[in-house]
């Protein structure tokens, strides 16, 4: 099996291939802190999403029956499932983009040096992605294109962020400098990984 390199040019499909190959090399010391850390989250997601469900459907059912039960559609599950949404996602970010700053500067990759420091960092990076949103969200207001356009710009931030250490405002203009010339190898990538996900889920 061929070594992992960190610095060489890759095209879309080198990156993918090479993520693949990150994984499978590291994937012992990878998988602990994310069943330990990260899996959770989505399995209380799970659940809060099946209550959830049933109580939108109950409340669908009154709606169509004259009931005026709209306050049903947005209880506490639909915020709740929000909030657990973001952390789960800041979560497997921090880790995923921890482990590989300690194996890129060939430090141990133990489940105490993943851990140290965590919760903080998962705060600041759902604040992080809070503002990716309502960036990207003002965007879209511009006829979608321009949410398009600012999230592929700022989709570089959790890695700067995290690898480089900057504050969330530096690193969303270092992502946003990082991008350019890249704009859509980075769509591609992006689109490649969302249809990955949606067949993983189905």
């Amino acid at each position: 099996m061929s070594n992992f390199s960190y610095k060489k040019p890759r095209d879309l499909g080198g990156i993918l291939s090479d993520t693949f190959l990150y994984i499978r090399q590291n994937f012992k010391s990878l998988a602990k802190p994310l069943l330990y850390f990260g899996i959770p989250f989505y399995v209380v997601q799970a659940f809060i999403l099946q209550e959830y469900s049933t109580n939108l459907f109950n409340s669908i059912m009154a709606i169509e029956s004259g009931s005026d039960n709209f306050g049903g559609l947005f209880g506490w599950e639909y915020f709740l499932n929000i909030f657990i949404s973001i952390t789960a996602l800041s979560a497997l970010s921090v880790i995923t983009l921890k482990h590989f700053k300690l194996t890129s500067s060939g430090k141990e990759t133990e489940l105490d040096q993943i851990m140290d420091g965590i919760l903080p960092l998962v705060m600041w990076m759902a604040l992080l992605f809070i503002i990716i949103y309502i960036c990207i969200s003002i965007g879209a207001l511009l006829f979608i294109i321009p949410g398009i356009f600012i999230g592929i710009k700022l989709s570089f931030t959790p890695a700067a962020f995290i690898l480089e250490e900057k504050d969330i405002f530096d690193s969303m203009r270092r992502s946003w400098e990082v991008s350019k010339g890249f704009w859509w190898i980075t769509f591609g990538l992006l689109i490649v990984i969302y249809i990955m996900i949606y067949f993983s889920s189905l």
